[in-house]
C-alpha cells in the first residue's frame, strides 16, 4: 500500500511540474499573440496608404490611356505615321 502512495505522489508531482510548464508556455503564446496582433494593427495605416496610392495610379492610367486613344481618334492616320 506505502508504495502505491509513494507511486501516486510521484504522479501528482510529475503532472504538477507539466502543468506548471504548460501554463508558462501558454502566457508566452498570448504574449506572442498579443505582439503579432498589435504589430497588424500598426500596418494597417500603411498599407491603407498603399492601396490608395496604387489605385489613383490605376485610375490616372486608365485616364491617360482613354486620353490618348481619343486623340488617335482625331487625328489622321496620315499623320500619325509621319510622327514616328
Amino acid at each position: 500500500m506505502s508504495a502505491s502512495i509513494v507511486q501516486v505522489a510521484s504522479s501528482a508531482e510529475c503532472v504538477r511540474s507539466e502543468s506548471t510548464v504548460t501554463d508558462q508556455q501558454v502566457r508566452d503564446g498570448r504574449n506572442e499573440v498579443l505582439a503579432l496582433s498589435k504589430g497588424m494593427s500598426s500596418m494597417s495605416e500603411p498599407v491603407a496608404d498603399v492601396v490608395g496610392e496604387m489605385q489613383s495610379l490605376d485610375q490616372a492610367s486608365r485616364r491617360s490611356k482613354t486620353a490618348r486613344r481619343k486623340w488617335r481618334e482625331q487625328v489622321p492616320s496620315s499623320k500619325l505615321r509621319s510622327r514616328r
